[in-house]
């Protein structure tokens, strides 16, 4: 999830240097993020005297409690985060607000909080979320509720309106992988195939899922674990014994390559249910047993995942470089201008704790020298992030 690009010699970077040197020695982005507390950050932070957050409260500018419409990405949301943080240092300025910076671990709960939401996902259909319900087999064992399961004479399976873990994404992931292997059973039984979803079809599948009464007015929550114990819940667990995490290994997938082409947790959960036949038949051929996950070790190897990248967009390292050197970054970060460290990690939650502990300083030294603020695309944000990175 990269966030950025960098403003004009001592402009943007010579400015993110301050806090950035405290920032690059830290872990990337998914250290523990909380998503009650992102959201209860935005309130402490006053950002919804501006922002509604699901339709309560703020003015004019955009709901941070609602999914966005059309494709968007962490990167995307970093880039409109600096693209408008002038604007939003002048809103807050005119209204005699504190500038509050934020930390690392601000941020952190704040992506939370939008991954709690899926505010990343495709927007979900709950119609159509129906009809994937159905026709993927979800309804011959899955009642709504246990009226439709005596009606139906549905036996077995949790009727949907028990299912609190679709509450938080992570649990989500948790729950299908661990019911994987009855489902797979009960399958096998009715000699029925492995159905598979595309990410579209999950979160419209998610959207009707939380349609149903049961679920009206709960509250998403995401919490992420020890990326510690994460690390060796992934070993421990076997996942290492076929996944390599950014390097090549015989035999193995890469997930940094390969899970970047939807790097969602609802791209996770697809992934690890379209796979699971796959992964059944391999484990056998090693010899090793698919265990369930048990308490947190979900939610502690999300965030093993979260900080080795494997929910960072894709960027090209030669292209950043591209950008590194238009926008002048190494006036300072390769010259050790103005106290600039040389960089050489760089993530989305270091960006945006930087800019908005030092971005009004960058800002008024950009004033100074006459220079614009820079805009910033997605691509820009990968891009970059990927160049610093390979250095």
């Amino acid at each position: 999830m990269a966030f950025s690009r960098r403003g004009f010699t001592l402009s943007f970077w010579a400015v993110v240097v301050g806090g950035a040197a405290l920032l690059w020695s830290a872990p990337a982005f998914g250290q523990a993020g909380d998503a009650e507390y992102g959201r209860d950050m935005l309130r402490a932070r006053q950002c919804t005297i501006c922002h509604p957050v699901g339709g309560q409260g703020g003015g004019s500018a955009p709901d941070l409690g609602k999914p966005r419409e059309g494709a968007f990405s962490p990167d995307a949301l970093a880039a409109t985060m600096w693209n408008h943080a002038p604007k939003m240092w002048a809103a807050m300025e005119e209204r005699q607000m504190p500038l509050a910076g934020l930390s690392q671990s601000d941020i952190a709960n704040l992506y939370a909080h939008f991954y709690s939401l899926r505010y990343f996902d495709p927007k979900g259909d709950s119609g159509a979320g129906k009809k994937v319900f159905a026709a993927k087999g979800c309804s011959s064992c899955h009642a709504l509720d246990a009226q439709e399961a005596e009606d139906k004479h549905i036996e077995g399976a949790p009727t949907v309106d028990k299912w609190a873990t679709m509450l938080d994404p992570v649990l989500w992931v948790e729950s299908m992988w661990n019911h994987g292997a009855n489902m797979g059973a009960q399958f096998s039984s009715k000699g029925v195939e492995w159905p598979q979803l595309t990410l579209q079809e999950m979160v419209d599948l998610l959207a009707y899922v939380e349609s149903q009464p049961a679920h009206a007015g709960n509250l998403p929550y995401l919490r992420l674990g020890d990326w510690q114990a994460g690390e060796q819940a992934f070993a421990g667990l076997g996942c290492s014994s076929c996944h390599s995490l950014g390097a090549a290994e015989a035999g193995k997938v890469d997930l940094l390559t390969e899970a970047r082409r939807q790097p969602l947790l609802s791209g996770l959960a697809v992934d690890m249910w379209n796979h699971r036949p796959q992964m059944e038949a391999q484990a056998k051929t090693k010899g090793i047993e698919l265990k369930p996950f048990e308490a947190d070790q979900m939610a502690n190897v999300a965030a093993y995942l979260f900080r080795r990248g494997y929910f960072q967009e894709q960027g090209d390292a030669k292209r950043g470089a591209e950008v590194y050197a238009a926008k002048s970054c190494a006036g300072c970060h390769d010259k050790g201008e103005a106290g600039a460290p040389k960089l050489s990690a760089l993530t989305a939650v270091d960006l945006a704790a930087a800019v908005w502990t030092h971005g009004p300083n960058m800002k008024a030294q950009m004033d100074y020298l006459k220079k614009d603020w820079p805009e910033l695309t997605a691509a820009d944000v990968a891009d970059l992030v990927a160049f610093v990175q390979s250095r």
